[in-house]
């Protein structure tokens, strides 16, 4: 299978575009995708199985009203997996459910990775502190954070800076 980052833009947008078609055609509410993930988990070929626990963690942070994602992003995260749900019930043979449903998955990996990796640390950060704040607060914590780490950074390296001219 051809890994997801060498696949042609125009080859991924089609896949994009097919999972829109199906959320689409499925009018269920994207909270109820999570059993059928917990069961298409089970039944998966052991390839798939790392690719759903991702898809999990980002239906998760789709879902999440902390983290309030995007709009455009939740959509795209809720049509795959309608797409997925699709997949599982239409009448492809195992093998070609399970490629598709790979390079799905793939998609959305790869285009929430940042994403993912953000809402992480926003998890461990709320854990570790003790602390229930939404993604602006969190943010914004950030922020300040990294501008007083850059404050100190210069300010300590400041009087050790030398300008060119007449001393």
């Amino acid at each position: 299978m051809v890994p997801i980052d060498q696949l042609a833009p125009e080859d991924k947008q089609s896949l994009r575009d097919v999972m829109d078609a199906a959320a689409k055609r499925d009018p269920d509410s994207p909270c109820c995708m999570g059993e059928a993930f917990q069961r298409l988990q089970e039944e998966a070929p052991t390839f798939l199985r790392g690719r759903i626990d991702q898809f999990s963690e980002v239906l998760t942070m789709s879902m999440d009203p902390d983290w309030d994602l995007p709009l455009l992003d939740q959509s795209r995260v809720f049509a795959a997996g309608k797409y997925l749900r699709e997949l599982k019930q239409g009448q492809l043979c195992p093998i070609e459910c399970s490629v598709l449903s790979a390079l799905a998955l793939d998609l959305v990996g790869s285009d929430m990775r940042g994403e993912l990796e953000l809402y992480k640390e926003f998890l461990n950060f709320r854990q570790e502190n003790g602390v229930d704040l939404t993604r602006p607060e969190w943010l914004r914590h950030k922020r300040e954070q990294t501008q007083s780490e850059k404050r100190s950074l210069f300010g300590s390296k400041r009087s050790n800076i030398r300008l060119p001219g007449p001393a």
